[in-house]
């Protein structure tokens, strides 16, 4: 039988390992361990390279906005403005109101919303218009009397505490005089 012949001292066959895939096997795993540790050094320092660059893009639009609100405070208008709102002060001739809130404290005027009185209206403003200039025409004082009636300084006081109130009296020279009557007279 030919084919049953054997080499003399060969055991049972065995299969052979081929060393070519081991060898690869083993130097990619080799590979791998070398470079890991690079890699996740290298997606580490990109993020904090892209945090970084969110930072200085932040600090850039803030570096903007200053610049802009010093471009603003070279504006005369707006240094005026400023101190109006911020320390009250006014013009001479004008009158500031502050509202206060029940805290005491000066409230923001933006923070404040208007009635529904103040912003609807049945009416249509030309018609308010006319209204208005007809009630100012037919007023009951003559023209220049506002000014005797703000004691001339234009602070809105008037010279005594009666120059709202119609006269009383005649030509006798009472007419500043209150009636004192005790309301007896019928």
């Amino acid at each position: 039988m030919a084919g049953d012949e054997r080499r003399p001292g060969a055991g049972p066959r065995r299969p052979r390992l081929r060393l070519f895939p081991v060898a690869l096997v083993v130097t990619l795993v080799a590979a791998a361990a070398v470079v890991t540790p690079g890699v996740r050094l290298y997606i580490e320092q990109d993020r904090q390279r892209a945090e970084l660059q969110q930072q200085v893009d932040q600090q850039r639009e803030q570096l903007d906005a200053l610049q802009q609100e010093r471009a603003r405070w070279d504006d005369p208008a707006y240094i005026r403005a400023q101190t109006r709102q911020r320390l009250y002060f006014v013009v001479p001739g004008e009158t500031t109101y502050v509202v206060v809130g029940a805290d005491g404290q000066p409230t923001d005027a933006q923070d404040a919303v208007p009635s529904a009185e103040a912003t609807s209206s049945d009416s249509r403003w030309e018609d308010v218009l006319g209204a208005s200039i007809v009630s100012a025409g037919t007023g009951d004082a003559p023209l220049g009397a506002d000014d005797e009636q703000l004691g001339g300084d234009g602070s809105g006081q008037g010279a005594d505490a009666s120059a709202g109130q119609p006269e009383q009296g005649g030509a006798d020279g009472q007419g500043d005089q209150p009636d004192q009557s005790d309301g007896d007279e019928g």
